[in-house]
């Protein structure tokens, strides 16, 4: 659906909205969006485990879940994320090594080790071992909730969603979402929120479609405005507060899961022209290119501003032109065809078995 690119394209352009504005360059001169990045995340977040969730539930009514079948989950996963995200790592360790100042963060091979084992997670690497666990995790929360759901009835399936929501508001992290953690704990509403909501419109679709419907409009403009509101320059202008630190909102992981979840469902259950907006073209390539963007990004503006004489107005412009650009190119090389052979081999696992069977028989 077009429409999900474009939702992956809008959390794309708000991380890349707000470093752009931490390197001091602005798109709108005068519009600081930092500070905003993690709300980007989140909603990425979101909508994996909608996208994740609704495919595994879709595969469990069509031919049923086997091991073969999480086998080639994670094949694709594995397949979906390391082949670009190994590159970028081994970039960063040569751009090192040769003191060029574009790399994202200072790294040597033991470093790009951790991080490739999800051991760590500096700088905007932190949210690949949040979803890599997340990955991991995904089988087992989906297998109680259909248990659940088959046992007891489809709300209490969808419930146990729901007290997965709310459990880590009652068993804390501990820690400080000031700093890129890698625990997973940390975001988990906002995996709750995205398989909840899989599984609701699964089992639901009708109702929620004709609940939504008439209000889903103005709940779209009302979840996008707060986001809007949350932009902490903005936040400190609306409500004349300057003790509203750049980090205020990266702890409100509940609030923003939330909203992004409205937006989802506004998305998948309102009418169409929710959907039309969303899909526009130049918004749904952004989002299909996004894991390019949000991992080239941070070099292409780095190389971009060594020409201290560019005005920051046309080097911001510059910098996203340059970082969709090099984004196509490794969506093209890396990306794309690294999904493909996830997608083949997975297929062919799953049919093997058919096959030996039909053989012998």
């Amino acid at each position: 659906m077009p429409a999900l690119d474009g939702i992956r394209g809008i959390a794309v352009l708000i991380v890349l909205l707000s470093h752009l504005s931490g390197f001091g360059l602005d798109l709108i001169p005068g519009a600081d969006f930092q500070g905003i990045g993690k709300a980007g995340v989140y909603l990425f977040f979101v909508l994996s485990a909608w996208l994740l969730t609704n495919q595994a539930i879709q595969a469990r009514e069509s031919r049923g879940w086997s091991t073969l079948y999480w086998c080639g989950y994670l094949l694709r996963r594995c397949l979906r994320i390391l082949p670009l995200y190994t590159t970028v790592l081994l970039f960063c360790v040569v751009a090192t090594s040769y003191a060029w100042p574009i790399s994202i963060i200072r790294m040597d091979l033991s470093d790009a080790l951790r991080h490739l084992a999800m051991l760590e997670g500096r700088s905007i690497f932190w949210a690949i071992p949040v979803e890599f666990l997340f990955y991991g995790l995904l089988p087992v929360a989906l297998a109680a909730a259909v248990f659940i759901g088959r046992f007891g009835n489809l709300s209490a399936g969808l419930g146990l969603f729901i007290l997965l929501f709310m459990l880590p508001f009652v068993v804390p992290w501990g820690g400080a979402y000031t700093r890129n953690t890698i625990n997973l704990w940390a975001y988990w509403p906002t995996f709750m929120v995205g398989m909840g909501l899989a599984y609701a419109g699964h089992h639901y679709a009708p109702l929620l479609r004709r609940w939504l419907k008439p209000c889903s409009i103005a709940l779209f403009c009302l979840s996008m405005s707060l986001v809007l509101i949350s932009v902490p320059r903005l936040t400190q202008l609306v409500f004349s507060n300057d003790a509203i630190g750049l980090d205020y909102f990266h702890g409100w992981i509940g609030p923003y899961a939330i909203i992004w979840g409205m937006v989802m469902a506004c998305t998948l259950f309102g009418p169409d022209i929710i959907r039309t907006w969303l899909g526009h073209p130049a918004l749904a390539i952004t989002g299909r290119i996004s894991f390019s963007i949000y991992l080239l990004h941070i070099p292409v503006i780095r190389a971009v501003t060594l020409a201290e004489s560019l005005p920051s107005f046309l080097a911001a412009w510059i910098a996203l032109i340059a970082t969709i650009g090099c984004a196509a190119i490794t969506y093209r090389v890396i990306e794309l065809p690294a999904m493909n052979l996830g997608r083949r081999i997975s297929r062919a696992m799953q049919s093997a078995p058919k096959s030996i069977t039909e053989t012998s028989s």
